[in-house]
C-alpha cells in the first residue's frame, strides 16, 4: 500500500498538469485542422465556381473567406518560434508553387471558355 501511495505522490500526481496540458493541446490542434479542412473544402468550390464562370459577389466572399481564416488564426495554438523559423521556407515554397499551380489552372480554364 505504501509503495503505490509513494508511486501516486512521486510519479502520477507530479505529471498530471503535463498531461492536461497535452491533452487540451491535442484537442486544440484537432479542432484547428477541422477548421481549415472546412475552410479548404469551401475555398474549393468557391474556386470551382470561378473556374467554371460563374458570378460571385466577389467582396462579400472574400470578406467572409477572410473573416474564416483569422477566426482559426484566433483560436489556433501557436507553435514555438524555432520551429516556426525552421519550417517557414520549406512552407513558403509549397505555397508559392501552389500558387503558381492555381494561376495555371485559371489561365488554362479561361481559355478554354
Amino acid at each position: 500500500d505504501s509503495t503505490l501511495r509513494s508511486f501516486l505522490l512521486t510519479v502520477f500526481l507530479p505529471f498530471m498538469p503535463i498531461l492536461k496540458l497535452s491533452v487540451k493541446l491535442y484537442n486544440d490542434h484537432n479542432a484547428s485542422i477541422k477548421n481549415l479542412e472546412s475552410l479548404k473544402s469551401n475555398l474549393k468550390s468557391l474556386w470551382s465556381k470561378i473556374l467554371d464562370g460563374e458570378v460571385i459577389n466577389s467582396e462579400r466572399t472574400l470578406r467572409q473567406i477572410q473573416d474564416k481564416i483569422y477566426l482559426n488564426r484566433k483560436s489556433s495554438p501557436l507553435i514555438p518560434e524555432k520551429i516556426y523559423d525552421y519550417l517557414r521556407p520549406k512552407l513558403e515554397g509549397q505555397m508559392y508553387y501552389g500558387v503558381n499551380e492555381l494561376i495555371e489552372e485559371y489561365n488554362s480554364a479561361k481559355v478554354k471558355s
